[in-house]
């Protein structure tokens, strides 16, 4: 890891010596759509299974990497996601009818609360007509028919009145790091603020489709504050919204203890940032 990258990271958390030999295992979500009884049976018959805490349907997979060439992936009867990335559509009410997903593909978050707000109708969006086709045939695959894919710039995204936004935003994506060992050919601090600005145009823009009284759910993959608290911040200041608390076992965020961070040595997970924001007129 660069010494500027780990700098950065030891401004944040005193565990760097945890951080940095971290294991990040994979997990699934259970499907709840198409998936039999006997999905999690013939899994334990191949590969060490554990419950993700935070959510009923997640489960860890402690020795088997080749999910995406399971029996049970290619049926739909689960869906490769690492753990941290369940977080956001937990947080969504359960009471919503419309909920828009503005950067969706490749699906994981539009899926999985398409199959626990079943009542609700989700708008997956994506401005990359290439993911798209990846959102449309994970929307297929697993069968959501609650959901409907559009191909939008987030930034200029219709005026609807939506009752819940998730903006997983496009990020420098540092979560990675463990997965991608030729991750750091592509990060600098440039790329980091390149990003925090076009997330604080997202931000913008996910709050102001919200009805009133409306809820946002703001996650990313990254570490850096530029792309998490800084810009929860941005918006806390152009609009007139109000920060809710997320009680999960997970780090508070820097300064904003209505927030979490999910840390690769905590859960050996991807690194995670998650707030909800509430509209307040």
């Amino acid at each position: 890891m660069p010494k500027v990258f780990l700098e950065r990271i030891r401004k944040m958390i005193e565990d760097i010596d945890k951080f940095e030999s971290a294991n990040v295992r994979q997990a699934f979500r259970l499907n709840t759509l198409k998936f039999s009884g006997r999905t999690l049976e013939r899994m334990k018959s191949y590969a060490r299974i554990e419950s993700v805490p935070w959510y009923e349907n997640g489960f860890f997979v402690n020795d088997y990497t080749r999910l995406g060439n399971t029996f049970e992936h290619f049926l739909g009867d689960i869906y490769v996601q690492d753990a941290s990335s369940m977080i956001p559509p937990t947080l969504v009410d359960e009471n919503v009818r419309l909920i828009v997903d503005m950067c969706a593909a490749p699906g994981s978050k539009a899926t999985q609360v398409a199959q626990d707000r079943a009542s609700a109708t989700i708008i997956a969006n994506d401005i990359n007509i290439h993911r798209l086709k990846a959102l449309q045939s994970n929307i297929s695959r697993l069968g959501c028919l609650n959901v409907v894919a559009t191909n939008y710039d987030a930034k200029n995204f219709p005026n609807v009145e939506a009752d819940a936004v998730i903006l997983d935003a496009p990020c420098s994506s540092d979560g990675m790091l463990f997965r991608d060992e030729h991750f750091f050919s592509k990060w600098s601090l440039k790329r980091v603020r390149a990003f925090s600005r076009l997330q604080k145009a997202l931000i913008e823009r996910a709050y102001d489709i919200l009805r009133p009284s409306g809820e946002l759910i703001y996650s990313t993959c990254t570490s850096s504050r530029e792309e998490n608290e800084e810009v929860v911040e941005h918006l806390l200041d152009a609009r007139d919204a109000k920060l809710e608390r997320i009680d999960l076992p997970f780090r508070r965020g820097l300064g904003m203890d209505e927030c979490v961070r999910v840390w690769p040595q905590d859960y050996r997970t991807e690194t995670f940032f998650v707030a909800k924001i509430r509209k307040v007129s």
